[in-house]
């Protein structure tokens, strides 16, 4: 596609310039097959401000509710090629509102899954120069839809592999104001583009902690879960390293078997997309709960066009002392009892 996004909410920020905007703006994405069709929908948030408050609640009727779709364009292109796609904006507010566009890179911030927008079109996987949006600024009515033309003119020296942009709309209102205060809003909505340049393209990652037989076990190991537990669920956790130069989707499964090899159950972690240069951590639970004795996960993860794959392993223990305590001490009394009950007996015939 992770990616595919979810609903995503951008953190609202005062008005920035382009040159601090990067330090200020990022989101959480998430893509995977059943969230690619959903749009963003931003709501306006205040600052310092609680609901109950006469300003809030002023400022919650004021606020602009703005919704585009689709969330991600993935698109493969060649050197020296112009595409051209559309996205619709939608004004889910109330009011009016005149919207400016403005075209940033992004980037991944962290193995949780957020990214980071900036306008340095020098790095490596930057594209923004490459998006001519038509008609950049424009004015909706209550619950209008727009439709927004954009082109990408991919350069002829353009690298093979991953380049990444987002189209932003940003209402150019920034601020309301109440008994001569000023509650500062803004919110941002816009579509991700992840464009591939086709060439020389390499898809390329690695459970992170991996060996050199690719397989991943041991401390240096991310695929990991507790040692022992008392009781499931049992939760996993994983990195994968994404060492191409190209976005790749990252699908899973881990397959528990118990102390006599058995298989205990199936877990498949949500599928996601890992942008180059970067880790993303996925995780799943095994939901089961009434579990006795030493269990081992492997893990197989399959990525890419080429569907490569990469596997790890880990063992736990699931020993419910607690139970077991509870349940020898009642052993142990009945036997005690009946013992002494037998002895009893046998002084009374005796």
């Amino acid at each position: 596609a992770s990616h595919l996004l979810s609903p995503t909410k951008f953190r609202p920020t005062p008005p920035k310039t382009r040159a601090t905007i990067h330090q200020t703006f990022s989101t959480r994405w998430f893509l995977n097959t059943n969230h690619m069709k959903r749009s963003i929908v931003i709501v306006a948030l205040l600052f310092g401000m609680t609901l109950n408050s006469p300003l809030a609640a002023q400022a919650q009727d004021n606020a602009v509710v703005l919704g585009v779709s689709p969330a991600i364009v993935d698109i493969t292109i060649n050197p020296g090629q112009s595409i051209s796609r559309t996205m619709i904006v939608e004004n889910r507010s109330e009011q009016p509102v005149a919207l400016k566009e403005q075209t940033l890179n992004f980037e991944a911030n962290g193995p949780d899954g957020a990214i980071s927008f900036h306008n340095d079109t020098s790095r490596q996987y930057a594209s923004s120069s490459w998006i001519k949006v038509q008609n950049p600024n424009l004015v909706l009515a209550p619950h209008q839809r727009q439709v927004l033309s954009f082109t990408i003119n991919c350069p002829q020296d353009a690298e093979p592999g991953g380049h990444y942009a987002t189209i932003l709309l940003e209402p150019l209102a920034a601020s309301t104001k109440s008994n001569s205060s000023t509650i500062g809003i803004a919110q941002r909505v816009g579509t991700l583009l992840f464009i591939k340049v086709d060439g020389n393209v390499v898809e390329q990652g690695n459970v992170l902690g991996v060996s050199t037989d690719t397989q991943c076990h041991g401390p240096k190991c991310s695929f990991t879960t507790a040692s022992w537990r008392e009781w499931g669920p049992v939760p996993f956790t994983f990195q994968f390293e994404n060492t191409g130069n190209a976005h790749v989707k990252v699908d899973s499964q881990i397959t528990i078997t118990d102390m006599f090899g058995r298989i205990a159950g199936t877990v498949q972690p949500e599928s996601k997309t890992v942008l180059p240069a970067s880790a993303r951590t996925f995780g799943a639970i095994w939901p089961r709960e009434l579990l006795l004795g030493r269990y081992t996960a492997k893990l197989t993860v399959t990525y890419g066009a080429f569907r490569r794959t990469e596997s790890a392993q880990v063992s736990f223990w699931v020993i419910p002392w607690r139970a077991l305590t509870v349940l020898m001490a009642l052993v142990i009394t009945t036997g005690l009892a009946g013992w002494s009950i037998r002895h009893r007996r046998q002084k009374r015939l005796t």
